[in-house]
């Protein structure tokens, strides 16, 4: 029997709906379906039965769940206590591109940095975690973005691999250009604006697979792109030429050294968006740690507060 099963029921019962549960719990429905039916086979009862308005716990699910209720709050006791001694020496690591590395600057993340007790690995480009492998231990986090539209499919690539992903926050992406053309003193920037400019990426995104550079191809039908080696290497052409235009996330804008120097200018779509997940990936279906808890918690306060200073 998998402690896993036991609380995809716990949870599934408090809600009464399979596609709250699974929403909850970043699991598929059909997956969420197979552990509930894997325990009633395990067990040799049936815990719910399903009607047009939901799905309802049967009298011996309720019973169930009793004895189930008392098993994961000792399981969740033991886990804390396991972990407290395990990690109490041991940093939180989190890998990020450099261009999250600025939500690291909070009061509390920046205290805990400096004790030791978190260890950022932060690089212009990483590998997607969803690409590649994770270390042997899976010990450390990955505070990654994707595109909105991506999620579902990142989800049932993390589920599949055994492990987990947790929204933080939503963000957006914005459009870089050059400040010497007219467009950039435009309001808003309509698609049809951009016919007479070229699309730049980056070789390294382009071998991402959840990556909004790949949506944005896709949606606007961009057929002919310029690609440069990394996205430095394309600000820097951007800053020199008026034909080229890139995309980015909206965070970049408050760290640009071109826009400080105001020869590249962030504008929004009028008629296009690209909504992201800011999100951390977990290389394992375990539980945060008592210590990464905090360090989530943390993360997402400083998400909120970037949110509210139009940021994100």
């Amino acid at each position: 029997m998998k402690i896993d099963h036991l609380i995809y029921f716990y949870e599934t019962s408090r809600r009464k709906s399979l596609n709250e549960s699974s929403k909850y719990l970043h699991l598929s429905q059909p997956a969420l379906s197979a552990s509930i039916r894997s325990l009633e086979e395990e067990l040799g009862v049936k815990l719910f039965y399903r009607t047009k308005n939901g799905i309802f716990i049967t009298e011996i699910g309720k019973k169930a769940l009793e004895h189930i209720e008392v098993i994961l709050e000792q399981y969740r006791i033991l886990l804390d206590l396991k972990h407290a001694g395990a990690t109490h020496d041991r940093p939180v690591i989190i890998s990020t591109r450099r261009t999250l590395s600025k939500v690291f600057l909070s009061p509390e993340l920046m205290k805990c940095i400096q004790s030791g007790q978190l260890v950022v690995h932060s690089s212009t480009m990483l590998d997607d975690p969803l690409d590649t492998e994770f270390n042997d231990d899976n010990c450390h986090l990955c505070l990654r973005f994707y595109p909105k539209e991506m999620l579902s499919l990142v989800t049932q690539k993390v589920e599949h691999l055994g492990w987990r992903v947790i929204p933080l926050a939503t963000g957006s992406v914005s459009l870089f250009l050059n400040s010497g053309i007219a467009l950039s003193r435009k309001r808003k920037i309509h698609l049809r604006d951009l016919e007479s400019l070229r699309f730049a990426t980056s070789s390294k995104v382009m071998k991402l697979t959840y990556d909004h550079n790949k949506v944005f191809i896709r949606a606007a039908c961009i057929k002919d792109s310029v690609i440069f080696p990394d996205r430095q290497t394309i600000f820097e052409a951007i800053a020199k030429s008026e034909n080229i235009y890139t995309l980015s996330p909206k965070i970049d804008i408050s760290d640009n050294l071109f826009i400080k120097q105001g020869v590249i200018t962030a504008k929004e779509f009028a008629d296009f968006s690209i909504p992201l997940e800011f999100c951390l990936v977990v290389p394992s279906a375990r539980d945060l740690y008592p210590a990464e808890r905090d360090i989530a918690f943390f993360i997402r306060k400083q998400f909120a507060c970037m949110e509210e200073e139009s940021l994100l």
